[in-house]
């Protein structure tokens, strides 16, 4: 629980002090979903990696490995929710 009241505090931090569509704030976001498959809320997670990759599409070049890793974890995210099928696209 701590794990996730921090990095929930995070992501507000930097979404005050960083411009809106700054890289580090899809980290945050990411960190955050990625405390949420930890503790097992996998749909929170899928909710929150879906938002990092659109965010990274926007915001970084099209080729950007970070977009590569949105990828994979939502492609994980999707796997623990059972919807392998989803996983594949």
């Amino acid at each position: 629980q701590d794990a996730l009241e921090l990095n929930t505090e995070a992501l507000a931090f930097r979404q005050r002090v960083l411009p809106f569509d700054h890289p580090h704030i899809a980290i945050a976001m990411g960190n955050l979903a990625s405390t949420y498959a930890g503790l097992g809320r996998h749909q929170e997670a899928l909710e929150l990696e879906i938002k990092v990759l659109a965010f990274r599409k926007r915001v970084l070049p099209s080729d950007h490995p970070d977009i590569a890793i949105s990828m994979g974890n939502l492609g994980s995210t999707y796997s623990d929710l059972g919807r392998h099928e989803d996983a594949l696209r």
